[in-house]
């Protein structure tokens, strides 16, 4: 689910452009996002707490690298 949000978030929150990324369908992606906001119980629509979860998977991706 985390390569699905963070997908999802780098798109722009664009369900067809990042469900094409991912090879899946829209509907399959919709249904994950919608999990991930069920299970983080987060806004993740709200700009300032995708901002912070694209931000983290950011950090993650650069703590990683070292």
């Amino acid at each position: 689910l985390m390569e699905c949000l963070y997908t999802y978030l780098k798109c722009d929150k664009n369900l067809i452009e990042a469900s094409s990324v991912l090879h899946i369908h829209r509907n399959t992606l919709s249904y994950r996002i919608n999990k991930i906001v069920e299970i983080l119980k987060l806004d993740i629509f709200d700009k300032d707490i995708s901002f912070h979860l694209l931000l983290s998977f950011k950090i993650l991706k650069f703590t990683r690298r070292r």
